[in-house]
C-alpha cells in the first residue's frame, strides 16, 4: 500500500488503521443491506479487524457509562452499562441504589450472572433514575451525547382520557432517549416534543401505538422556542467521539479500497469502502 510518497507493508496499514479507529480519527464506511444481507459479512470482519475489542481492569476503579436505558415487564428502569474497569455484583451499592440484578451480554444474547466486571457490557437492575450518560462509579470519557439539540417542535394531541397515559408515555420515551426533548405547556395544557425531522415524529407515534397502545395526533412541526431563532431552522453537524473532523482522505491497496462515492445499480451496494484487511492480489 502507498500512503503519501512512502511505502507500507498491508499490515502496518491494517494496524495503523485499527489504532486511528480505536481513538475515532477515522471512520471505516461500509455500504451494503441488512434486509438482503449484502454486505454484512464484510461488516462483521471490519468490526473485527478495524475495531478491536478492549480489555478491562476487573481489579481497577469502579467506571462505568449507561448509554441505554429501558423499562422492564413491570415498569423497572434496566440500565445498559458500558463497564470500563472494576467490578459491579449483585447487592452492591452504586448510585446509592442496591443492584438486584446483572445480566452480562455473551456472543448476542445475554446471561444471568453474579457481577460484571471491567470490559463488559451489561443490563444492570436496581440503579434508580438512570439516564443515558450518567456515569457508573468514576466518569470516563465526555459522557452524555454529542448530538446538536433538535431545532424542531410539534405538539403531540390525544383524546382526554389518554392524556395521563400519553404523558407518561412521553415521559418514559424521554427517558430511554435523551435527544426527545418534552414539555409542557401549563397554560395551554399542551404537549410539546422536540424533534430533529418528520421521520422522528413517525417513530414516535408508531412507538406510542405499538407499546403503550395510544392513538396520537402531531401538529404542523415549527421550529422550536428554543433554536434561538423563530422562522429560520439552523444547520448544524455533531461529530461522535472525535475532537474535530478529519479531512484527510485514505488510499489504501492491501487494506481495502478507496472511498467510493455510491452509485446507481446493486454493484456498489455490494462494494465496502473499507474491505477486509487482507493482502491485495
Amino acid at each position: 500500500a502507498l500512503v503519501g510518497e512512502r511505502p507500507l507493508a498491508d499490515d502496518q496499514l491494517c494496524r495503523a488503521l485499527a489504532a486511528q479507529a480505536k481513538r475515532a480519527r477515522v471512520h471505516p464506511v461500509f455500504f451494503g443491506s441488512a434486509v438482503t444481507g449484502v454486505g454484512v459479512d464484510v461488516l462483521a470482519d471490519g468490526i473485527a479487524e478495524l475495531l478491536p475489542a478492549v480489555r478491562g481492569d476487573a481489579g481497577g476503579p469502579l467506571a462505568g457509562t449507561i448509554f441505554k436505558v429501558e423499562r422492564g415487564p413491570a415498569g423497572e428502569r434496566i440500565a445498559f452499562v458500558r463497564l470500563f474497569s472494576g467490578t459491579i455484583r449483585v447487592r452492591d451499592r452504586v448510585r446509592e441504589r442496591t443492584v438486584t440484578a446483572i445480566e452480562v451480554f455473551d456472543r448476542g444474547s445475554t446471561v444471568r450472572r453474579s457481577a460484571a466486571t471491567g470490559g463488559d457490557i451489561a443490563k444492570v437492575w436496581g440503579l434508580g433514575d438512570v439516564r443515558i450518560g450518567d456515569a457508573v462509579g468514576a466518569a470516563r470519557g465526555r459522557g452524555g451525547h454529542h448530538f446538536a439539540p433538535p431545532t424542531l417542535e410539534t405538539v403531540v394531541v390525544a383524546r382526554p382520557e389518554q392524556r395521563g397515559p400519553l404523558h407518561v408515555a412521553l415521559t418514559q420515551l424521554a427517558e430511554q432517549d435523551p435527544l426527545i426533548g418534552l414539555r409542557q405547556d401549563e397554560r395551554r395544557q399542551e404537549l410539546h416534543l422536540s424533534l430533529y425531522g418528520e421521520v422522528q415524529k413517525e417513530v414516535i407515534g408508531a412507538t406510542l401505538a405499538s407499546e403503550f397502545g395510544l392513538d396520537v395526533e402531531f401538529r404542523a412541526t415549527t421550529p422550536s422556542a428554543s433554536s434561538g431563532r423563530r422562522g429560520r431552522v439552523r444547520r448544524s453537524s455533531a461529530w461522535v467521539g472525535a475532537d474535530r473532523p478529519s479531512t484527510r482522505s485514505w488510499p489504501v491497496s492491501g487494506c481495502g479500497s478507496s472511498p467510493r462515492r455510491p452509485g446507481p445499480g446493486p454493484r456498489s451496494a455490494t462494494r465496502s469502502s473499507w474491505a477486509r484487511c487482507r493482502p491485495a492480489s
